[in-house]
This record gives C-alpha cells, structure tokens and sequence, in this order.
C-alpha cells in the first residue's frame, strides 16, 4: 500500500538569461508487507513521516518530467539527460548506484517517453565497513542491513519525482531588443518624408492655376488629389480655357508613389472636368500623411511565438542539478552560477525525512551503533530500572517510559492496552525493553543526522564533459544551440552579476600593458639624449629613470592618462618633475664618490 506526499514548490530564474523554473517535488511512499496492516489505508503527514524509519523501497526510482514552454523534450534529449544524470558522481557519495530504466522495466502509472527514469539501489562497496578503532562488534551488520527495532514503524521511499516547468520571461534585454527594432522601423519611415515633401510641393505649385471658373463647376474639396492634376488657366491673355492634364503617363511612371491617387480610377482620367468632380464628391481621397506611424503591438508577440526555445542539455542539466539539491538541503553550496531563488515553498526536505538515502555517512554511523542498541536497551529496562537506588536516576527513567508511551499513543492514535492501564512501575520488562529500543533508536536517528554533509553534494555535471553527450545525437536536435548566438547566450546563462566588471577589469589590464610597452620606449630615448654627455650625468639620469620607473604605480597610471587624454604622450608629462620628486638624500655617497 502506497502514498504520495507533496513537499513543496520551487520558483528559480536566471540572471542573464530569460528562462525561468515552477518545480514541484513530490515522494511516493509504501509500507512493508512484513508489518500489520490495522488501519488497511495509509495516511501520511510532515508529522508522522519524521517519525518514521525510512527506508529504500523495493525499486527506488528517480523520475524527472521536463517541459520547455509547456512541451514534452525530444526524444534524444531525455536519453542524453539520463546518461548524463546516471553518470553523475552523486551518487557514489550517497552509496548510491545509478542505472537506466528502459520501457519494459518501467512500471509507474506515467508514461516513460517524457519522463527521466533513473534506477537507484544500494551500492556493493557500501556493505564494507571501515575497519576504525571501534570494537569489531560494531561491524558485524553491513550497513545496508540495518533494521530498527520490532517497536518502530518503517516506510519504503518508491518514488522520488521532479517535475520541471522551464519558460523564459520578457526581461529588460528583450525590452531594449524591441525598442531597436521600433528605431529602425521608424528611420524607415523617416526616409519617405523627403518623397512626401516633394509631392506636397507639387500639389501646391499646381492649385493656385485653378480659376474662379472653376471652383464653380463642382463643390468638392479642394485639397483632394484630383485637383492638383486637372487645372485651368489663361494662355497668353487671350481667355481660353484650357485643360492642364498631368496625364496618366505621369501617374504610370510615378515609381516613388509621390502621387497618392487610385489605380482604380485611372480611367477616369480621360472624362470630363465635371465628371472627374462628381467623382471625387462620391468616393474620399487617401492621401499620404506626414504623421510617425505605430507600431503594431502583435508584430513582436507573434514573432516570439514563432521562435521556439532552445536549450543546451547542460542548462537543463543544471536546473535539474539545482531542483534536486535543493529538495534535498535548504541551502546547498556551490549552486549553479547566476541561480536565483525566488520562493522556496518546499514544507520538508529529503534529508529530513529520509536521512538513510539523502545523507551522505549517515547509514554506516548507524550501522555502527546499532548492533549495541540492544545491550543498553536491555540494561536500561532490567537490571538498572529494578536495582537503581537513586531516586533522581529512577525519576529520569520513568520519564523516558512514559514519553515513549506517549509518543507511541500518537503515532498510533490509540495506546497500548497494557500501558494505559497500568503505570511505568507495572509494565513488564518485555514491553520496557521494546519502548526503551525505540526511544533510543530515535535519540540516535536525531543526534547523528548532520545537515553539514547534505550542503557539500556534488554537482550533477561534476566531472562529466558534456560536450561528449551531446555528439552522440545523432539526429542533430542541437544544431541550432551550437551556433555563435545560441551558443553565448548558454554561457552566459550561470555567470555573476559582477562579469561586467571583471570584463572592464581585463580591458584595463590591456591598456596597462600599452602604456608600459610605451614607457620604456621613453625611457630608452630619454637615456639616448643623455648618452652625449660625460658619463656622470649618463648614471645619474639612469638612476633617476629607475627611481620614477620603480615608483607608485598609480602616479604612472596617473600621468599616462592624463597624456591620453590630451592625445600625445611627451616626455614632459611623463617625465616632469622628476627632480623635483626624487629624494637623492641615500645617494649623496655614491655621487661624491664618482666626483672623486
């Protein structure tokens, strides 16, 4: 008889990258054939579960569901996820071995093709003991043999499922993304105004041509398009009326789309004046405007919908690495650079409630001490319960009987018959001996589970080159995560906040290197100047030179940038004041004795 128990829920982003992770952890407990079964359903709480002595379950499994944007991985993604997850060196720490499940051996209630499946039992070298300074009674229990008492109740862990919900979020970087592609969208739009201004220009210098004449054949709108391409006007002050057509020619020929007029009405051209008004009166002219356009709120939404995400194998691997160290310990070292938690809701831990499995040395300290739990059990409840004279001691012991019976009667939700009737004095020495096993098999359950060991869990990666899983796809799913921009932004996924400092830091560096490549070269042509005179003042300037070249670093740096920023480097700046600088108080001698 199994039960599944929630833990809790994990809320993690990324700190240069736009991916976010919803995990949930949840545990599938079961209860051995070998003890009664009274109650006939099992029921599970953070209270009981602790109580409890949690043991491997017949065929402990770890089964990780992934989904990227609410969809199940490709196949040969899951298959390098389980090699890479079985050859992690975790589970040696744990004593654990590792090995895949295969369709046929799985025989959960969720399907295998989207689910990572991973096997753990107990490893063979476990079962052997180091030999210390204890007493070789202490090793006669392999440590993957060890049973608590008759008293205590045992739980088998089944089950331990990861589920992984992996998207990413629109941060300040896609938002600085879509305001490029608006200032490029709008220098576009920028280009045509010179085209637009050219055929405002044309409109104008052609309306002042229209005679009152013919502003009284119709009543349409003047600032229509049609009025600028049928005008009259008066040749040589005779008074004739004649027609200026622009033509159709013009219209064909307009390439730029300077003249905003329908293809449609081309043919109306050839008509009359008074026709061409009735027309306009009927259907409204579009005309382009000067007026920035906007951009479309879908454009962009819609463009990332067509992008699917990609993800590295070792970015998933990651995440996974972060969620199950993290159900594990509350606060694990080494976490995967740039992790970020942003709520943590798991109620319990994986180490608390199942330290056998979870806590790295803990099942070889127990299998140590419990083969002499039941010679201080048996002390403690027969000869120093009946012969103790010490009231104080007798006290102490009578509280720890009837706090086992207490604790017993909550765990159970009703006491033990024998118990309840009669008081710690009248229990027998059988029953004595079954509560005092169990008391101290949990004082030692507590004092032995150390939360220090939990924390330092290897990396799932850790010693693994996945570079070598991902060339055994051979589909080549991961084609597009290989390339130049995919390929940095999954480096860049795990770093600090501070690597921009640090690349600012190099950048100095460099520009470190190239003052001092040009200081020598000053150095060396100041040293030439002085080589004409006598050889006293050649060693007094080499000695002043590596006085100032032995000096302050930050004077350098100082007075370099200075130079830079005035655009040259001369030996005035970098040399003035030297003399003035230099304290020649510890050279006196060594100057008098050249003179001499």
């Amino acid at each position: 008889m199994s039960a599944e128990l929630d833990l809790g829920k994990l809320h993690l982003t990324l700190a240069k990258s736009e991916l976010e992770l919803h995990s949930t952890t949840t545990v599938l407990l079961s209860r051995p054939e070998t003890q009664d079964d009274a109650s006939g359903r099992l029921q599970l709480d953070l209270h009981t579960v602790k109580r409890n002595w949690i043991q491997r379950g017949s065929g402990l499994q770890l089964q990780v569901k992934v989904f990227i944007e609410g969809k199940a991985p490709t196949p040969a993604l899951l298959q390098s996820l389980n090699s890479i997850i079985c050859k992690s060196q975790v589970w040696p720490q744990l004593g654990l071995t590792a090995s895949p499940v295969t369709l046929a051996q799985d025989s959960s209630e969720r399907p295998c093709n989207e689910t990572v499946t991973v096997a753990l039992s107990h490893d063979a070298n476990s079962r052997e003991q180091p030999r210390d300074t204890v007493h070789s009674l202490c090793y006669t229990i392999p440590a993957t043999d060890v049973a608590p008492p008759a008293g205590l109740k045992v739980l088998g862990l089944d089950v331990v499922r990861l589920e992984l919900n992996i998207g990413r979020t629109i941060n300040k970087k896609r938002r600085i993304q879509r305001k490029q592609m608006e200032a490029v969208r709008d220098d576009k739009c920028q280009r045509d105004e010179p085209n637009l201004h050219q055929s405002s220009m044309l409109f104008e210098s052609v309306l002042p041509m229209a005679t009152k004449e013919d502003t009284l054949l119709g009543e349409a709108p003047t600032d229509s398009g049609y009025d600028s391409l049928f005008s009259t006007q008066k040749s040589n002050g005779e008074g004739e009326a004649e027609m200026l057509l622009v033509g159709t020619s013009a219209i064909e020929d307009d390439e730029d789309d300077m003249l905003d007029v329908p293809s449609a009405s081309l043919s109306s051209c050839f008509g009359s004046y008074s026709d061409m008004q009735t027309f306009t009166e009927d259907a409204p002219i579009l005309v382009k405007s000067n007026m920035r356009k906007k951009r479309s709120a879908s454009i962009h939404d819609v463009r990332d919908e067509l992008e699917p995400l990609a993800i590295s194998p070792g970015c998933i691997t990651s995440l996974i690495d972060a969620v199950l160290r993290l159900s594990v310990e509350e606060k694990p070292w080494r976490l995967p650079q740039g992790l970020r938690v942003r709520s943590n809701n798991l109620l319990t831990r994986l180490s608390d409630i199942s330290p056998v499995l979870w806590n790295p040395g803990y099942l070889q300290e127990i299998s140590t001490r419990a083969p002499l739990l039941p010679t201080v059990a048996h002390a403690l409840s027969h000869s120093i319960y009946t012969n103790v004279r010490s009231p104080t001691l007798k006290g102490k012991l009578q509280i720890l009987l009837c706090y086992g019976i207490d604790d017993d009667a909550d765990g159970d939700g009703e006491a033990d018959e024998e118990s309840s009737i009669h008081g710690p004095d009248e229990i027998v020495p059988k029953t004595r001996f079954g509560l005092m096993s169990a008391l101290l098999w949990q004082v030692m359950q507590k004092r032995l589970h150390r939360p220090d060991t939990t924390r330092r869990l290897k990396n799932l990666t850790q010693g693994l080159d996945i570079s070598s899983e991902l060339e055994e796809d051979d589909e080549k799913l991961f084609a597009r995560a290989c390339t130049d921009g995919s390929k940095q932004s999954f480096d860049d996924d795990f770093m600090f906040d501070d690597d921009e400092e640090e690349g600012v830091t190099i950048d100095y560096e460099v520009f470190e290197e190239d003052i001092d490549e040009e200081f020598l070269f000053e150095t060396t042509h100041c040293l030439g100047e002085g080589a004409e005179g006598d050889g006293e003042d050649l060693l007094l300037q080499d000695h002043i030179g590596m006085e100032h070249a032995n000096g302050d670093e930050s004077d350098l740096l100082q007075q370099d940038n200075t130079a830079a920023q005035g655009g040259e480097y001369e030996n005035e700046n970098l040399f003035g004041g030297c003399e003035a600088i230099v304290d020649l108080d510890e050279d006196d001698v060594l100057l008098q004795d050249l003179d001499g």
